[in-house]
């Protein structure tokens, strides 16, 4: 017999031990591990504790969506759907009777989870969702896998870790942790400082009155509107940063920055990825590898350093500032026909003042070129 008529043989035998399994499995009255379809059968349970403002809860949750929302009760009402995907209605009921709403008090703290995990459930064949109400004056931790969290005007201090889950947060008063992977993310008009660390998403940061340290990997990142200082160290993403009121201070590899009306000071690192920005009052420090740069309308000391990467500078005309560029086995090009490069051996050379000085534009490359672009004032 040869070779692979005898793994042929093997692949049939195996295959008939596990179907041999699942049949026996479902005799036995599991067939919500296997049963992967079936319309949706749903059945709610609710629970309430007594529950002071200022207390805080933490909240587990697995395959279903987490929604956090005030009232103005002193207790936490907790409303538990099950959701059982099954043709038969009888057996999903007797599976909704197995999954427990669990809500007790453990001194300050409410405790809010269920025991789906312990059943091993099928994730498509069960959902756990949770909607709770609680005092606006209370602290929250949410885990949650599987499922969506919603946070709506709460005023404590909240913390949301999350996998393979969306996050919405609106109206939040109070400082802001999130861990996440493999999900999105809207924060919107936070009243509070935000520490968040996001892998493999696309997150959105809106009026923020406080500041933002942000960790990012594989996302995509937009900003608009924090009112104090941002902080953010990123891998292989997109930045848009719109309308910062403090200082910003990215350090990151292969991201792709762009932002405007930066109001404090801007010190930006990054490398193979480009870098645009117009409208920074503060002073301005770049350090880039292997990408261009763009600067346009800054109106402070600006230090810029570029290897393997271009860098244009877009100045109003009329505008008084200085300049001292240098660009090594590089051009220089001007628009300004009073600002005239000169060569020196494999460096190009331009240091000039218009006017009474204004801003000085410092900038140093290798092995690229600079550009002096004229635009209009306003």
């Amino acid at each position: 017999m040869r070779v692979r008529d005898v793994i042929l043989i093997l692949i049939i035998i195996v295959a008939g031990l596990s179907m041999q399994s699942v049949i026996s499995l479902k005799e036995k009255g599991f067939p919500i591990m296997f049963d992967i379809k079936g319309k949706p059968n749903r059945f709610v349970e609710t629970k309430e504790i007594d529950f002071p403002m200022g207390c805080a809860m933490k909240v587990k949750n697995s395959h279903g969506n987490v929604t956090l929302s005030p009232w103005d009760r002193e207790t936490v009402h907790v409303q538990l759907e099950k959701v059982i995907y099954a043709d038969d209605e009888k057996r999903a009921e007797e599976i909704s009777k197995q999954i427990i709403l669990n809500l007790e008090k453990r001194d300050k703290e409410a405790v809010i989870s269920t025991n789906r995990d312990e059943l091993y459930l099928r994730p498509i064949s069960v959902q756990t969702n949770l909607t709770i109400h609680a005092p606006k004056q209370s602290a929250s931790s949410i885990t949650c896998s599987h499922g969506d969290v919603m946070v709506h005007g709460m005023e404590g201090a909240s913390e949301v870790k999350s996998r393979h889950s969306d996050l919405e947060m609106k109206n939040v008063s109070g400082d802001v942790t999130i861990n996440m992977e493999h999900g999105d993310a809207i924060l919107d008009s936070i009243t509070g400082n935000i520490i968040a660390d996001s892998r493999h998403g696309k997150l959105e940061f809106n009026n923020i009155i406080g500041t933002l340290a942000l960790q990012a990997e594989h996302d995509s990142v937009q900003i608009l509107h924090v009112a104090r200082n941002l902080s953010i160290k990123s891998r292989h993403t997109e930045l848009l940063l719109t309308d910062v009121g403090g200082d910003i201070e990215i350090d990151s590899e292969h991201t792709e920055i762009g932002g405007s009306h930066i109001n404090g000071n801007a010190m930006i690192k990054n490398s193979y990825k480009d870098v645009e920005l117009s409208e920074v009052t503060g002073t301005l420090r770049i350090d880039t590898r292997h990408c261009d740069v763009q600067v346009e309308r800054a109106v402070s000391n600006s230090d810029i350093i570029a290897e393997y990467g271009d860098v244009t500078l877009r100045i109003p005309g009329g505008l008084n500032f200085s300049v001292d560029l240098a660009a090594d086995y590089g051009d220089i090009e001007s628009d300004f026909e009073e600002l005239k490069p000169s060569h020196e051996k494999v460096t190009s050379r331009l240091i000039a003042r218009i006017g009474s000085g204004g801003p000085t534009y410092t900038v140093r490359t290798r092995y690229n070129d600079i550009y002096l672009q004229k635009i209009s004032y306003n």
